[in-house]
C-alpha cells in the first residue's frame, strides 16, 4: 500500500489497493474483536481461579500448622497479609497482567527483512541483562516491603480486634503513630522501586530508539542499493515500533511480576510447609479408648522460650475414668499439662502415653476425636449458636446440640433469643456475655463424648448460678471419664479422686483433699488457706432445673447485640479530584512526575514525525538526499532516546512518591476514623476486624495502583493522543476530522467496560469481605481449630464465601474482555477508514504522500494511546469503588466520637456516678429492652457491687459508664455532669477498666503495663506491677519488664495476663475504677494478694465491681442484686442478709457450712479503709431498704410451693449457689429452704436420662 502510494500508482490500480487494504482492515477489526475478549476473559478467568485455589491451599496450610508456628513464625496479621494481598498481587500478575505483557513482548518485528531487523534486535541482549538485574533488585525491595507491611497489617488486626480495650484507654492515637511508623519502610521500599521502574521505561525506550535509529540509516542503505524499497522498510519499522512501543508499556509490568514473585515465595511457601506435628500424617487408631493418660519424664521448653523451662523430669498418671486436678500459681506448668495432652506441643525428652501409646504413634486427628477441652477463655465463631456448639460433633443431630445445651445450662438464655439457636453471635461471640459464652463453649466439648475432658478453668466466667448447675453437669458428666482439670478455685475440685499442686514446673504435693488437708504446713492447704471465701454449693433441685430453665428467658436480652442492622451512612464525596487534596503535599512530585508523562507522551508522536519524514525521503531518487536526510533523522530519534531516559525516571519517581505517600496517608486515615467509631458500629457483622484489617489493606491498595503506577502512563497516553491529533491536524485537517468523528465509538466503549467493571469489583469486594473474615478468626483461634478439628469445617466454609465473589469476578472478566474488544474493533475501523479516506484525498490532489503518512502514523499512535489507557481500565474501576469504600468510612459521622476533643474538662473528678432513669437497647437490637427506667447511684470514693446471671445487664451498666453506649432516655451523669457533655477522651482517661478476659498487645510487659499512661516512669511501673502481685513472675522472666510478651500476650498464662491488666488499670491511678469479674482467672493464690491489692486501692475512689463470686464484694459498700435489667436488691451485705428470705441473704447463707477463710495480712487496713467508706456514704433508711426488701422476698415467694420456696426464690436470681454447698443443702433448716428428696431424684433421672440419649454415657 505504501509502495502504491509512494511510487504513484495509477488511478484505477490505487482505487483497488485502496479497497482491498480497507477491507483486510475490517476483517482485522472483527478479528480483534474475538482475540482480545478471549485474551483479557480468559486470562482474567484463569487468574481469578488460580488465586481462589491458592487462597484455599493457603488458608488449609495455615490451618495445619503446630502451635509453634504461631508462636514462633507468625502472627495473624502476617498471614492475612498472605492471604489478601499477596494472593491478590498474584492474581494482578498471573491475570490481566501477564496477558497485557505476553501481547506486548509478542509484537516484534516481522520476517519481511530479516538482516533489517536483527539489527533492531541487537539490543535485545543488553535490554534482557539490565532488566534480569533491575528484576533482582526490585525483587529484594518488594520481600522488604512486604514483610513491613506483614508487621502494619498485625497492628491492625490486633487493635481492631481488641477495640474496646484501645477505646476505654485512649489508645487510638498510639495506634495509628504505630501504624504510621510500621508503613514508613514500606513506603521507603516503595519510592525506590519507582526509581529503579523509571531506569527501566527509560532505558528501554532509549535502547529501542537508538536501535530505530541504527535501522533507518541500514535500511537506507539498503534501499540505495536497490535490495529493499520503501515498503519493505516500512514494514520492518513499523513493526518495530508496534514492538518498541509495546515493550515500553510493558516495562511497567515488572514492578507487579516482581511483587507476584515476591508474594508467590511467601504463599508457596506456606504451602509447601509441613509442620511438625502434622495431622495429616499416618498413624494408629485403637479400636477402643480407656482413657488412662501418663507424662513420663517430660522435659519441655516453649519453642518461643526457649531459655525458659516449664519441666524438667515432670510425671503425671492420671488413671482411665478417673478426675485429677492441677492447682497451683500462675504460670506453674499446669496449663501446659493441658496443650501437652492435646499435642500442640511434643515434649523434649520424655513423653506423653494414652493407654500405653505414646500419643506421637497416634493419627493426629483421631486422637484428639477422644478429647474435649474447655478453656479458660472460650473461643467461638460469627456464625449461629447452634453451629458453634455442632462444633464439637460434626453432624449432630438439633436434638443432640439442645441437650447438650441443657446439660451446659445454656438452653434457657439460648430459648430466650428472638432466633433462638439461629442467632448470630458476632465476632469472638461478642454478642453474648462473658458467661454464656463459656456455657456455648462448654455445650461444644460435651457434645462430642470424650473419652478425656480437659478443664481449663472452665467455669471461671460463669456466675454463682451457673457454675453450680454447669459445675453439678459436667460432674456428672466425668463419672466413667478421664478427667484432668486445671482450677483456681480450690472449691470447685475438692471431690476429685486425686489433686496435684503444681510449682515450678513440678509436682510438689499430690493426694485427695481430705488428705492434703491433712497436712497443715503443706502447699495445698496454703492455698486453702489464700482461697477468699469460695461459696459452697447445693445439691440440684427439681425447682432448680426448672427455675434454670426459665431464668434467662426473664432477664431477656444478652449485654451485646446479636444480629446487625443495616444503616444509612454518610456516604463521602469519593472521587479521584479528592484524592489529588490529600496528595497536595507532594505537588512537587506530582508536577515532576506530570513532566516525565509529558515528556514520554511527546515521544512517540516525535517518533512517528521522524519515521513518517524518513519514510517519504527513501521514495527520493536522490541517493545522496536519502543519505543526508535520513542521517538527520536518525539523529533525532537519538536525542528523543535520551530525553526517554530523563522522562522515565521523572515519571516513576514522582508518581511513585505520590501513590506511595497517599496509600501511607490513606492507611493512618482510614484506621483513624475506624477507631472513632461507636462500639455500636464494631457490632454489625459487616464490620469484623477481620473484615476491616483487609478492607484497609486491599482498598488502599488499589487506589495506590490507579494514582501511582496508572495515572503516569495515563497522562503519557493522554499527551501521545492529543499531540498525535495535532500532527495530523497540521498535515491534513480533513482527513483528522474524519478519524476524529469516530473517537465517540471508543469512548462508549471505555465507558461501558468501565462502568460496568465499578460495579463487579464494589461487589467482589464486599463479598471478600465475609471469606477474610472467616480466616481471621480461624488464625487468631488456632488451639481450639486444633482441638475440635475444625479446619476442614471452616476450609469448606471459607470456599463456600469465596463462591460467592468469584461469580462477580468472572462477570467482571467477561465484561473487561467485551469493552476491550469492542475498543480494538473501534480502532481497526478507525484505520480502515483513515487508509480509505487519505486515498481518496490523494486521488483529489488534495493530499500528498507524505502528509497522508503522517496523519496514518499519528493516527496510529494515538490509537496504541487509547487502546493501552484503557488497558489500564480494570485497575482505575477497582480504585474507583475502593475509593467509595474508603470514602464512605472516612466520612462517617460517629454517634459517640472517641477522638472528639470538644467538651467539658472538670477541674477536679470527685468521681459521683449516678444512672438516672435510664432506657437502653443496643443499637443493633432495637427490639429488645436491656434497661426500661432503670436507675442506681454510686457517691464518690464508695464501692458498688453487681450481682447476678449472665445477661441481666451488669456489664450494660459498666458499658453505659463508660459510654460505650448512650442511652435511648435517661442519663448517665458523673459529678452531675450528663457525659455526653463532657470531653470524652479525658472522660476514659478518668476512669480504668479491668476486663473479665485481659486483652493485651505486641509489645514488652513494660510498654502494656503503661498502655494507658504512655508518660509513665519506670518506678510508677514496677509500683503498679507490685500491687497486681505481678513482679514475682516478672523477675523471672528472660527481659524482666522488657520481655516481650507476642501477640495477645500469648507468651503469659491466664492469670498472668489479668495481673497484668490489673496493673495497667492501677498505673492510671482513676478515680473512677471499673472491675468486671476482675479477678476471675487468678490462681488462689494470686487472687488472694490481688483482691488485696484491689481493695487498698479501692479506697478513696469510686469503684464498681461487677462479680460473680460474692466473696470478692463482701467488703462493697453498696450491693446491687440485678436481674432482667433492674434493680431486685440493693444495700450492704450486712443489711442485704437481715432481710432472711432474699436472695442475697439465701444464697450466702448456703455458704456458712464452709469455716471462714483466714483474714489477710493487712487485714486491719482492709477493715478500716471499708469502715471509713461505709461511714462516708449517705444512706437510705434502712426501715426504707428492708420495707422494698421484703416486698420483694414476700412477692417472690408467692411464686413458688410452699416446700421450695427458699430455693425458688434463690433458682430465679442465681440459680442457687456454687457447686460445693452440698454439705450446705443437707443443712438447708439453716438457711430456711427445704429440698424434697424426691426433688434431687427427678432432677438426677432428669439429667441421666439427657446424658445417656445425648452422649451415650461412659
Amino acid at each position: 500500500m505504501v509502495n502504491t502510494l509512494g511510487n504513484g500508482a495509477p488511478q484505477a490500480g490505487l482505487t483497488s489497493q485502496l479497497n482491498e487494504c480497507t477491507l483486510f482492515f475490517l476483517y482485522l477489526a472483527i478479528a480483534s474483536f474475538l482475540v482480545c475478549y478471549l485474551e483479557i476473559a480468559m486470562w482474567m478467568l484463569t487468574g481469578a481461579r488460580q488465586a481462589t485455589r491458592l487462597r484455599q491451599k493457603y488458608m488449609q496450610a495455615v490451618l495445619r500448622q503446630d502451635a509453634a508456628f504461631f508462636d514462633v513464625h507468625a502472627r495473624s496479621g502476617d498471614l492475612l497479609q498472605g492471604l489478601n494481598e499477596d494472593t491478590s498481587a498474584i492474581q494482578l500478575a498471573i491475570g490481566e497482567k501477564v496477558c497485557a505483557h505476553i501481547e506486548l513482548r509478542v509484537s516484534c518485528p516481522c520476517s519481511i527483512g530479516w538482516d533489517m531487523t536483527l539489527v533492531i534486535l541487537a539490543a535485545t541482549p543488553v535490554l534482557a541483562g539490565v532488566g534480569i538485574a533491575i528484576g533482582i533488585v526490585m525483587a529484594n525491595l518488594g520481600k522488604k516491603a512486604s514483610d513491613a507491611y506483614a508487621k502494619a497489617s498485625s497492628i491492625v488486626a490486633e487493635n481492631l480486634g481488641n477495640v474496646r480495650t484501645v477505646l476505654a484507654f485512649n489508645g487510638a492515637d498510639r495506634a495509628v503513630k504505630a501504624y504510621e511508623g510500621a508503613l514508613e519502610v514500606p513506603r521507603k521500599m516503595g519510592v525506590q522501586q519507582g526509581i529503579m521502574q523509571g531506569i527501566t521505561v527509560g532505558f528501554t525506550n532509549c535502547t529501542f530508539l537508538c536501535s530505530y535509529a541504527l535501522a533507518f540509516w541500514y535500511g537506507s542503505t539498503r534501499v540505495r542499493a536497490g535490495k529493499y524499497d520503501g515498503g519493505d522498510v516500512m514494514s520492518v519499522l513499523f513493526a518495530a515500533l508496534l514492538g518498541g512501543f509495546a515493550l515500553g508499556q510493558a516495562a511497567p509490568n515488572i514492578q507487579f511480576f516482581a511483587a507476584a514473585k515476591v508474594a508467590g515465595a511467601r504463599v508457596l511457601g506456606m504451602i509447601n510447609r509441613k509442620p511438625e506435628i502434622d495431622d495429616q500424617e499416618e498413624g494408629e487408631q485403637p479400636e477402643s479408648v480407656q482413657g488412662h493418660i501418663e507424662l513420663k519424664g517430660v522435659h519441655f521448653n516453649y519453642p518461643a522460650r526457649p531459655e525458659l523451662q516449664i519441666f524438667k523430669d515432670f510425671s503425671l498418671d492420671v488413671p482411665a475414668g478417673k478426675t485429677v486436678a492441677l492447682v497451683g500459681e500462675s504460670g506453674s506448668g499446669k496449663s501446659t499439662v493441658i496443650q501437652l495432652v492435646e499435642r500442640f506441643y511434643d515434649p523434649d525428652l520424655g513423653a506423653v502415653f494414652i493407654d500405653g501409646r505414646d500419643i506421637r504413634q497416634l493419627q493426629l486427628n483421631w486422637y484428639r476425636q477422644q478429647l474435649g477441652i474447655v478453656s479458660q477463655e472460650p473461643t467461638l465463631f460469627a456464625t449461629t449458636i447452634r453451629a458453634n456448639i455442632a462444633y464439637g460433633k460434626p453432624g449432630a443431630t438439633d436434638a443432640e446440640i439442645e441437650a447438650a445445651a441443657a446439660s451446659a445450662n445454656a438452653h434457657g438464655f439460648i430459648s430466650a433469643l428472638p432466633n433462638g439457636y439461629e442467632t448470630q453471635i458476632g465476632e469472638k461471640g461478642v454478642q453474648v456475655s462473658g458467661g454464656q459464652k463459656q456455657r456455648l463453649a462448654i455445650a461444644r466439648a460435651l457434645l462430642r463424648n470424650p473419652r478425656v475432658l480437659l478443664l481449663d478453668e472452665a467455669t471461671s466466667a460463669l456466675d454463682n448460678a451457673s457454675e453450680r448447675i454447669v459445675q453439678d453437669a459436667l460432674s456428672r458428666l466425668m463419672v466413667g471419664r478421664t478427667t484432668i482439670v486445671v482450677a483456681h478455685r480450690l472449691s470447685t475440685i475438692a471431690d476429685a479422686d486425686s489433686i496435684a499442686v503444681v510449682k515450678g514446673g513440678r509436682i510438689v504435693e499430690q493426694g485427695t483433699h481430705k488428705q492434703l488437708m491433712a497436712l497443715p504446713e503443706g502447699a495445698y492447704a496454703a492455698l486453702a488457706k489464700m482461697q477468699m471465701g469460695t461459696p459452697a454449693s447445693s445439691p440440684l433441685t427439681k425447682q432448680d432445673l426448672e427455675a434454670e430453665t426459665d431464668k434467662e428467658t426473664a432477664a431477656g436480652t444478652p449485654e451485646t447485640p446479636i444480629s446487625p442492622q443495616q444503616s444509612l451512612e454518610k456516604q463521602g464525596q469519593a472521587g479521584f479530584g479528592r484524592l489529588w487534596q490529600y496528595n497536595r503535599q507532594e505537588w512537587p512530585h506530582g508536577l515532576m512526575g506530570c513532566v516525565g508523562s509529558f515528556g514520554l507522551g511527546f515521544m512517540m508522536p516525535g517518533m512517528a514525525y521522524c519515521m513518517s519524514s524518513i519514510i517519504a525521503v527513501l521514495y527520493n531518487p536522490d541517493p545522496a538526499q536519502i543519505q543526508s536526510q535520513v542521517s538527520k533523522w536518525c539523529g533525532v530519534f537519538a536525542g528523543i532516546g535520551g530525553g526517554a531516559v530523563v522522562m522515565g525516571v521523572l515519571q516513576q519517581y514522582g508518581f511513585a512518591c505520590m501513590g506511595q505517600s497517599l496509600t501511607m496517608r490513606l492507611r493512618a486515615l482510614l484506621l483513624s476514623s475506624m477507631l472513632r467509631q461507636e462500639v455500636g458500629w464494631y457490632d454489625r457483622e459487616e464490620n469484623a476486624s477481620g473484615a476491616l484489617a483487609s478492607r484497609l489493606s486491599t482498598d488502599t491498595a488499589a487506589i495506590r495502583g490507579a494514582l501511582g503506577d496508572q495515572v503516569g502512563l495515563l497522562v503519557q497516553n493522554l499527551v501521545t493522543f492529543a499531540v498525535a491529533y495535532l500532527i495530523a491536524f497540521s498535515a491534513g485537517w480533513k482527513m483528522t476530522l474524519v478519524v476524529i468523528a469516530s473517537i465517540p465509538l471508543m469512548i462508549i466503549a471505555g465507558g461501558i467496560q468501565a462502568s460496568v467493571m465499578t460495579g463487579f469489583s464494589s461487589k467482589a469486594s464486599e463479598l471478600f469481605d465475609a471469606a477474610n473474615q472467616t480466616a481471621s478468626e480461624a488464625f487468631a483461634a488456632m488451639r481450639t481449630v486444633a482441638a475440635f478439628q475444625l479446619a476442614g469445617p471452616l476450609c469448606r466454609v471459607y470456599e463456600g464465601l469465596l463462591a460467592k465473589p468469584q461469580a462477580a469476578v468472572f462477570a467482571r472478566a467477561h465484561a473487561s474482555g467485551l469493552g476491550f474488544g469492542f475498543s480494538q474493533f473501534a480502532v481497526f475501523s478507525v484505520y480502515a477508514l483513515a487508509f480509505w479516506y487519505g486515498g481518496q484525498l490523494m486521488r483529489a490532489g488534495q493530499m500528498e504522500f507524505s502528509q497522508v503518512l503522517k496523519v496514518l502514523f499519528a493516527i496510529l499512535l494515538a490509537a496504541l494511546g487509547i487502546a493501552q489507557a484503557q488497558m489500564s481500565f480494570p485497575d482505575i474501576t477497582q480504585a474507583a469503588a475502593a475509593i467509595e469504600r474508603v470514602f464512605g468510612t472516612i466520612d462517617r459521622s460517629p454517634s459517640i466520637d472517641a477522638r472528639d476533643s470538644s467538651g467539658r474538662k472538670l477541674s477536679y473528678l470527685v468521681g459521683d456516678v449516678e444512672l438516672r432513669k435510664v432506657s437502653f437497647r443496643y443499637p443493633a437490637r432495637p427490639q429488645v429492652s436491656i434497661f426500661e427506667n432503670f436507675s442506681i447511684h454510686v457517691s464518690a470514693g464508695t464501692i458498688l457491687a453487681l450481682v447476678g446471671q449472665s445477661g441481666s445487664g451488669k456489664s450494660s451498666v459498666v458499658s453505659l459508664i463508660q459510654r460505650f453506649y448512650d442511652p435511648l432516655s435517661g442519663q448517665v451523669l458523673i459529678d452531675g455532669v450528663d457525659v455526653k457533655e463532657l470531653n470524652l477522651p479525658w472522660l476514659r482517661q478518668q476512669m480504668a477498666l479491668v476486663s473479665q478476659e485481659p486483652a493485651l498487645f505486641t509489645g514488652s510487659i513494660r510498654d502494656n503495663i503503661a498502655y494507658g499512661c504512655p508518660e509513665a516512669t519506670d518506678e510508677q511501673v514496677v509500683e503498679a506491677a507490685n500491687a497486681a502481685n505481678a513482679m514475682a513472675f516478672i523477675k523471672k522472666a528472660p527481659a524482666g519488664f522488657r520481655t516481650l510478651l507476642g501477640e495477645g500476650g500469648v507468651q503469659l498464662s491466664g492469670g498472668q495476663k489479668q495481673r497484668i491488666a490489673i496493673a495497667r488499670a492501677l498505673i492510671k491511678n482513676p478515680r473512677i475504677l471499673l472491675l468486671d469479674e476482675a479477678t476471675s482467672a487468678l490462681d488462689a493464690e494470686s487472687e488472694g494478694l490481688v483482691q488485696e491489692a484491689l481493695q487498698r486501692s479501692m479506697h478513696g475512689r469510686t469503684t464498681i465491681v461487677v462479680a460473680h463470686r460474692l466473696s470478692t464484694i463482701r467488703s462493697a459498700t453498696t450491693i446491687a442484686v440485678v436481674q432482667s435489667g433492674r434493680i431486685l436488691e440493693q444495700g450492704t451485705h450486712d443489711e442485704l442478709m437481715r432481710v432472711a428470705d432474699g436472695a442475697y441473704a439465701l444464697l450466702v447463707r448456703a455458704r456458712q457450712q464452709e469455716p471462714p477463710p483466714p483474714k489477710a495480712a493487712d487485714d486491719s487496713l482492709e477493715a478500716a479503709a471499708a469502715a471509713e467508706a461505709k461511714a462516708a456514704v449517705p444512706r437510705k433508711s434502712m426501715a426504707a431498704r428492708k420495707s422494698v426488701a421484703a416486698r420483694k422476698s414476700i412477692a417472690a415467694r408467692k411464686s413458688v410451693a410452699p416446700g421450695s420456696r427458699a430455693g425458688g426464690v434463690r433458682a430465679s436470681v442465681f440459680g442457687g449457689a456454687d457447686p460445693e454447698s452440698a454439705a450446705g443443702m443437707a443443712g438447708g433448716a439453716r438457711r430456711g429452704a427445704r429440698t424434697s428428696v424426691a426433688g434431687v431424684q427427678i432432677a438426677g433421672q432428669a439429667f441421666s436420662r439427657m446424658r445417656g440419649s445425648v452422649f451415650g454415657g461412659y
